[in-house]
């Protein structure tokens, strides 16, 4: 299992998706549920967070507003709403961005050393009333680093 899992969260519907769940079966094993369910179900995706296991910190996308937000609490974490200077002309579609990036390091025999890491990306992208394309990304790696552009 991940250290940041996803989680996406979709209209009329309470019950966010999470990346992994409880096994029916004996309740303790996890059981990885499909990326291709949320870009199924694009068109109803209003929020996509990550979540940080080890230290229960999310990190979110705001698919209505177009906004990134961070915040601290593994079952009631509580998001800053921004200033409405701080957001765009309404009508602007978001679309999604999420992908994870591994690294690894090799000596000059090829062999690895060291253990491999993992950043994740989350964002969206959208096109501007001229019709200007744009994205904005964060990443984010295990130790809760973040870079934003």
């Amino acid at each position: 299992m991940f250290d940041l899992v996803w989680v996406a969260f979709f209209k009329d519907n309470p019950l966010p998706l999470f990346q992994y769940h409880c096994s029916l079966e004996d309740g303790k094993s996890a059981v990885e549920v499909p990326f291709s369910q949320v870009l199924e179900k694009q068109d109803e995706l209003t929020h996509f967070a990550l979540l940080n296991r080890r230290n229960g910190t999310w990190y979110q996308v705001d698919l209505q507003k177009g906004t990134m937000s961070i915040a601290q609490g593994m079952d009631n974490a509580q998001f800053l709403e921004p200033r409405s200077d701080m957001l765009r002309k309404e009508g602007i579609k978001y679309r999604l961005i999420y992908f994870r990036e591994v690294t690894r390091s090799f000596d000059s025999h090829l062999q690895e050393v060291g253990p491999h890491g993992i950043n994740y990306f989350i964002g969206f992208q959208y096109k501007d009333l001229e019709g200007h394309n744009h994205k904005r990304l964060m990443c984010v790696n295990a130790e809760g680093q973040i870079v934003i552009n």
